[in-house]
């Protein structure tokens, strides 16, 4: 693999012949599948940072502003929203207040439940999402366009199932 800005998407062998020396136990191809995993949604997030920087919107923002935008009703609530993007509530309500200090979000009382808030979209969070979709998806499709759509669809299923393992895995804590 060629290097770039972005470094290796594999561990590079001296460390896995270190890894492999001082724990017997070590699976080279587990631990390469999940480091490679995890350096490609760096660089997928360090990419879209960068694309859609010119709209005011970080990868993060963008994923939370979309779902947001999705409803055509009174906004969500915070607990909707983290649903959605996988998250905790400390993470949702961080990056709530982020998007309304920039002004892409408001919120207001959840009239069907006055203890709670729904996050509504402003016409600036809108036109945000409105004016940074097309570059955002036509990336994508650049990025994925040397596969096929049923090696599109084979990752997918496998991603997907790998994500279900760790949704199943209990992890293990040190002492």
């Amino acid at each position: 693999m060629p290097r770039n800005k972005f470094g290796e998407l594999l561990i590079p062998s001296e460390r896995i012949a270190a890894w492999q020396r001082r724990f017997p136990s070590f699976e080279p191809s587990s631990a390469q599948l999940i480091f490679s995993i995890r350096a490609l949604a760096q660089r997928i997030n360090d990419n879209a940072n960068e694309w859609l920087a010119p709209f005011g919107l970080t990868a993060t923002k963008f994923n939370y502003l979309a779902v947001i935008c999705s409803v055509e009703r009174e906004g969500m609530t915070l607990l909707e929203i983290g649903a959605l993007v996988r998250t905790s509530s400390g993470t949702v309500t961080t990056m709530v207040k982020v998007l309304e200090r920039d002004g892409f979000v408001k919120r207001s009382v959840n009239r069907d439940d006055g203890r709670s808030i729904r996050i509504k979209p402003t016409s600036k969070g809108r036109a945000a999402i409105e004016n940074a979709w097309a570059l955002h998806h036509r990336n994508i499709e650049t990025i994925v366009a040397g596969m096929s759509r049923a090696k599109r669809a084979e990752l997918l299923t496998s991603v997907v199932a790998l994500g279900g393992r760790l949704e199943d895995h209990k992890p293990q804590r040190g002492r």
